[in-house]
């Protein structure tokens, strides 16, 4: 009977979802997971709890539960830990925490090999890591990006952009090296 309830109060949170009833939708499926800490599905009510409270822009409530779904040894395994991390990292960066977001952001790197946003993610450190004027982490981070993705539309201006970081380093020997490495690498693509 227990378990019965418990699907019955996931369904009704999942349709308050789907009516776009989304604080209502948080706040059950976050009730839900903190009634019963053995079900299986606990880490998907939590997820779907934060993305709920992202909708009505309840930030701080998202976060919380994300970095719960980060940090808790329960979900380490889970299949929502990683869009958990980058909904975290983007949550941070939405408050203007860009160290903690260029941490989230380069820890979804590291520890999803596999994910889809590996891209995305590193450009979004190094943006960040220069946009705080830590020009020597964000050059390296994006030679990072042009190393592990050189296929990518985006890579000859992530390279690019190194060598220009270097300029601003006053670091002739680096900024020499990159743009010999820009010509040898992008020649036949400038000037298209």
């Amino acid at each position: 009977i227990r378990l019965f309830k418990l699907d019955a109060r996931f369904d009704k949170a999942t349709a308050l979802f789907k009516a776009k009833k989304f604080l209502k939708a948080a706040r059950e499926f976050e009730r839900l997971a903190n009634e019963d800490k053995r079900s299986s599905n606990i880490d998907r009510a939590y997820f779907n709890a934060a993305i709920a409270y992202n909708k009505v822009k309840y930030y701080d409530s998202a976060s919380r539960i994300f970095e719960k779904l980060v940090t808790d040894p329960r979900f380490k395994n889970s299949s929502f830990a990683a869009d958990s991390l980058l909904n975290l990292a983007e949550n941070y960066k939405l408050f203007f925490y860009f160290d903690k977001a260029i941490t989230a952001y380069l820890a979804h790197f590291n520890r999803y090999p596999d994910s889809s946003q590996r891209p995305y993610v590193l450009m979004q450190a190094a943006i960040l890591q220069e946009n705080n004027g830590d020009y020597r982490r964000a050059a390296a981070t994006y030679e990072r990006y042009a190393t592990a993705f050189p296929a990518r539309k985006e890579t000859p201006s992530a390279f690019f952009e190194v060598g220009v970081l270097f300029e601003k380093l006053k670091d002739r020997g680096e900024q020499r090296r990159i743009w010999q490495e820009v010509i040898k690498r992008y020649s036949s693509q400038i000037g298209r």
